[in-house]
């Protein structure tokens, strides 16, 4: 692989240049170090290669996804001001880690004849380059991708190795807060008590889920959707268990309702042995009787008339 390639010699005049500092995630952002480190950086490049920034995009927002919001304001900025030829990243991965954005990229730089900096890597795209040099920055492109299918992965199998050790790696439902110090999933001081108090109601058999929803909120001043109140009834996660990547764990967060609770709300969600049964015309085999290894809903059956040969 060549080396860098060397800086492009002062034009007759300054040429215009946009600065792009990127970071991937909020923490990173919020940090307060790498985005003006960026800054700092390109700046003084633009300065040695006689470049005038006119504009300057700072942002948090990840690369691995083609479409980004940011990412789409840099290109329409570049489109709309043609006397802008240059733009300045630190490296590929802070342009791009997916190979339709790069690609993106490349067709801007054919259409405007600009010229994207790629400085710590010693890069620079543009319309008369070599194809030795355009190979050169498409596999910097696939290491910035492969870098971040890698992390996917090691992600991946750190979040399979918490769900086997009882802890859901998922965001923690309502009842629940994430322990920052723990990185476990404890009960809530507040919510908790409305999931509690949520269940008790309802195995009274004396709640409609709509008439319960108005309970809570006029005991708690909790506002959940009705929707979102049918799913919590029949979630196991309350009971201690929990489905990651389509696996179920016996989990060790704190149990906010007791087995033999939850076993009567289902009856009463389904409807049976509850104040709310409803006759049935006709029977199916294991309605009522098989669970959902996902969310603990009960196998359901209708006849469909005329709807299939």
């Amino acid at each position: 692989m060549p080396g860098p390639q060397p800086i492009p010699k002062a034009q007759s005049g300054p040429r215009k240049a946009i600065l792009v500092a990127r970071v991937s995630s909020k923490p990173q952002e919020e940090n307060g170090f790498s985005l003006p480190a960026q800054d700092n950086f390109l700046t003084a490049y633009a300065a040695q290669i006689d470049a005038t920034i006119v504009k300057k995009f700072s942002f948090a927002e990840s690369a691995k996804k083609e479409g980004r919001k940011h990412f789409e304001e840099v290109l329409k900025y570049l489109r709309d001001h043609r006397d802008v030829k240059i733009a300045l990243f630190e490296k590929t991965d802070r342009l791009s880690r997916n190979l339709q954005d790069y690609v993106k990229v490349e067709e801007l730089v054919e259409e405007l004849d600009i010229e994207i900096h790629l400085v710590k890597e010693g890069q620079v795209l543009r319309k008369t380059a070599r194809s030795q040099d355009r190979l050169v920055a498409g596999i910097f492109a696939l290491l910035a991708r492969n870098y971040i299918q890698n992390m996917q992965e090691e992600i991946i199998k750190g979040q399979i190795v918490k769900a086997e050790r009882g802890y859901s790696p998922g965001r923690a439902m309502f009842g629940y807060m994430h322990d920052r110090e723990t990185r476990t999933h404890v009960e809530h001081p507040t919510k908790g008590k409305v999931v509690r108090l949520m269940f008790q109601l309802y195995v009274t058999g004396e709640y409609s889920v709509e008439s319960l929803r108005e309970a809570i909120f006029t005991r708690t001043g909790a506002k959940i959707s009705k929707g979102h109140l049918h799913k919590m009834l029949q979630s196991r996660f309350y009971i201690g268990q929990f489905v990651w990547r389509r696996v179920e764990y016996k989990g060790k967060h704190p149990h906010l309702v007791d087995h033999k609770t939850f076993a009567r709300a289902q009856e009463l969600i389904s409807g049976r042995n509850g104040s709310r049964s409803k006759s049935r015309k006709h029977s199916f085999a294991f309605t009522q009787l098989v669970h959902c290894s996902k969310d603990g809903c009960l196998l359901t059956a209708e006849l469909a008339k005329g709807k299939y040969p």
